[in-house]
């Protein structure tokens, strides 16, 4: 005789008894009180974590049957977490602990007087359990041994068709009873049910009865069931047709044909290819921003994992706008919506969760505003009465923003410590803090080299003669000249020779015989060349704009009159000079698209009137462009050239060749300019800002400046 510890479990839970043990578990059960049956109730265990010992305990409880078991043994079995959204019932209970108890070896057998059962090793089960001829209907134990009286077959014939048919889950012995021949049958309870029902259609004493079992590749057995006894009624038209009988396989997962072997062979060959076509495959978008899209595509993944089908290939998940595309077949999609809808069972019962996510790098009322706008918006998702009838496209057809259904994601920015608050669903906070963190990267940033170069070229060249003949006719003095300003011209004295040489510039020739005829000659060419430089350098954030303006300011004043009064005041003013607007934007290639607008302007002579602003003469170039790093590019330029050429004469004199050319003074100009913009891009690639800082040492070298801080020494305080 041996010492073993067994735990009694019942409605009076916690009493544990040391007894002495025969060798047959049962000669203890004398020693523990008999249980009550209470009343039938459901319990919520919906994301519990049990220790086996308690589940025991509760399947005792709820059943009002006494359940006997070694604690030690029972130690050994890993804690049960239990995912059923739903309530459960005794019933679910009971069958929760057997498969627990399966998962390290236990099984659990009747006690002989029927009060509950006994928990114990398959081996130790076999060898003290007696068979009985009746299987238990409400909480079965997860072991039995049924007895099987065998009527027109023979023992060892039947025990094979069962075993073709059941699968090697059960074992079957033939044995001699008062009755005649019998059989044993041995396994799990479910198994043994189902070669219970199976039997009495194999017991036939014709060995051309057969056994056939198919497992269909793309129609589900209770599917096939059905339509396969109706295909074999219209095809068999003759006598014997309906002798094959069809059974569902214990495990669910194959249909046995159970008939004439040459039937069921012809069935084999020409009906099953055809009600076990494959069925067309669907794509389905789910939209399920409530849920935890990378968990759902994973559970559906293990969902389809023993089908035919695409695999990982079929299920494709997008956190970002929360929904699971899925390719599969119609059976399959219904699977998939019961596996959202129970999903959003147990995630309405979660509560609500918060995170703080602090922000390092972009601005936070902008982070928190895209964050919103791709996580919040988004809707919950469509019932899956929707769901079976969405096509591809069923995001556009998901519910606004504006809908009841909106998610209930809540958002608060805070500027001053840089923190954003997420508060909702565990799913839509964690999707929102996965899009923060992605989008929450440091900007890149482009050194802009800008080169505005404005080049102007002129000639200009002016020829003028005059003439001047005085002469008298009696008392009356005539003066006769071909005057263009080129001097002062008195009528009595004709050109003055002083003036002449004192002003004008070029060539100047004069010819004069004081009193009676003077002659002036002046010729003037003027050739000119400039060429002005404006050098920028600009530091840009990606995608930010930079403006850099030089202008120079020229005011004008304002009249103001009435009937009585004129009031004059500051009018404004007008602006001459460079303005550039630059925009980069960084590409993944490492090129900078370049937006820009390089405006040139510059007063081109005086006002007309102190109430008008000078006249300005303006040169822009505005375009997009894309730049090379580190490449100099000449992104625009603009050229003007102007020429002219102006003639004053005398009429008709003026016009006779050669003579004419004493009796005028003529003028010619050509001038151009030119205007170009260079720019030359270079990102900062160094990620701790030395590039910037390395930068500027040159320039601070140049104007003798310290580049670092100043020295900080201490000084003593007496």
């Amino acid at each position: 005789m041996a010492l073993r510890m067994f735990r009694h479990s019942g409605p009076s839970l916690g009493c544990v008894r040391v007894i002495a043990v025969a060798a047959a578990l049962t000669s203890a059960t004398s020693l523990f009180a008999q249980s009550g049956a209470p009343a039938r109730r459901d319990v919520a265990l919906a994301g519990s974590e049990l220790p086996a010992g308690r589940l025991v305990d509760l399947a005792a409880e709820l059943s009002g049957l006494r359940i006997e078991y070694d604690p030690r043994e029972v130690a050994r079995v890993p804690a049960r977490l239990v995912r059923h959204a739903d309530s459960l019932s005794p019933d679910d209970v009971w069958r929760i602990m057997n498969r627990s108890l399966e998962t390290a070896g236990l099984v659990t057998v009747a006690l002989p007087d029927g009060s509950g059962v006994v928990v114990s090793t398959a081996d130790r089960a076999r060898a003290t359990v007696a068979p009985t001829r009746d299987l238990p209907t409400a909480f079965p134990p997860s072991f039995v041994r049924w007895l099987y009286d065998v009527d027109a077959s023979d023992p060892e014939r039947l025990a094979s068709r069962v075993t073709a048919a059941v699968g090697r889950g059960v074992q079957l012995s033939p044995v001699d009873t008062p009755r005649g021949a019998a059989l044993v049958v041995e396994g799990p309870t479910e198994l043994v049910r189902a070669a219970a029902e199976l039997m009495p259609s194999l017991d036939d004493a014709a060995p051309a009865h057969v056994v056939l079992r198919y497992q269909p590749d793309n129609v589900d057995p209770d599917e096939l069931r059905p339509a396969l006894a109706e295909l074999i009624e219209s095809a068999f038209d003759r006598p014997g047709s309906d002798a094959v009988e069809l059974l569902s396989s214990p495990d669910g997962a194959a249909l046995l044909l159970v008939g004439p072997a040459e039937l069921l062979a012809q069935i084999d060959r020409e009906l099953l290819p055809i009600v076990d076509a494959a069925p067309l495959r669907q794509r389905r978008l789910y939209v399920v921003p409530d849920l935890d899209v990378e968990t759902l595509a994973a559970s559906v993944r293990h969902l389809i994992a023993d089908e035919q089908t695409a695999g990982a290939r079929a299920v494709t998940a997008d956190p970002a706008t929360g929904t699971l595309a899925f390719v599969g077949e119609p059976r399959q999609h219904q699977r998939v919506e019961e596996l959202i809808r129970r999903s959003r069972d147990l995630a309405s019962a979660a509560t609500s969760l918060r995170r703080t996510y602090q922000v390092e790098h972009r601005d936070t009322d902008e982070l928190a505003q895209l964050v919103l706008e791709a996580v919040a918006d988004a809707p919950r998702g469509l019932s899956p009465e929707a769901l079976a009838e969405a096509p591809a496209t069923a995001v556009e057809d998901a519910p606004s923003a504006s809908s009841p259904n909106r998610s209930p994601l809540r958002l608060l920015a805070d500027p001053a410590t840089q923190r954003i608050v997420f508060v909702g669903p565990p799913p839509l906070v964690r999707a929102a803090v996965a899009l923060a963190e992605e989008l929450d990267v440091r900007e890149r940033q482009v050194t802009l080299d800008v080169l505005v170069v404005s080049l102007s070229e002129g000639d200009t060249f002016d020829l003028g003669v005059e003439l001047a003949r005085t002469t008298s006719v009696g008392d009356t003095l005539v003066t006769l000249a071909s005057l263009f300003g080129l001097s002062d011209f008195d009528p009595a004295d004709g050109i003055d020779q002083g003036d002449v040489g004192a002003g004008g510039n070029g060539f100047t020739g004069v010819v004069l015989n004081p009193g009676e005829f003077s002659v002036l000659v002046r010729a003037l060419e003027t050739v000119s060349q400039g060429r002005s430089l404006n050098r920028t350098r600009l530091i840009v954030t990606n995608g930010e704009e930079a403006v850099l303006s030089s202008a120079r300011q020229e005011p004008f004043i304002q009249t103001n009159a009435s009937d009585t009064v004129a009031t004059t005041s500051f009018g404004g003013s007008s602006n001459a000079g460079l303005q550039i607007a630059l925009t980069p934007e960084i590409s993944s290639g490492g090129y900078v698209r370049l937006g820009y607008d390089v405006s040139l302007s510059a007063f081109v002579g005086e006002s007309a009137d102190p109430a008008l602003p000078p006249p300005r003469q303006e040169s822009s170039v505005a375009s997009v462009t894309l730049l090379p790093d580190t490449f100099t590019v000449a992104v625009g330029g603009i050229e003007i050239a102007d020429d002219g050429e102006s003639a004053s004469r005398v009429p008709l004199i003026g016009s006779i060749p050669i003579i004419g050319e004493a009796f005028k003074n003529r003028s010619r100009s050509d001038s151009s300019s030119r205007f170009y913009v260079f720019v030359r891009p270079v990102i900062v690639r160094s990620d701790n800002f030395d590039a910037l800082r390395r930068s500027a040492e040159p320039l601070l070298q140049t104007l003798g400046l310290t580049p670092d801080l100043p020295d900080v020494r201490p000084v003593f305080l007496w």
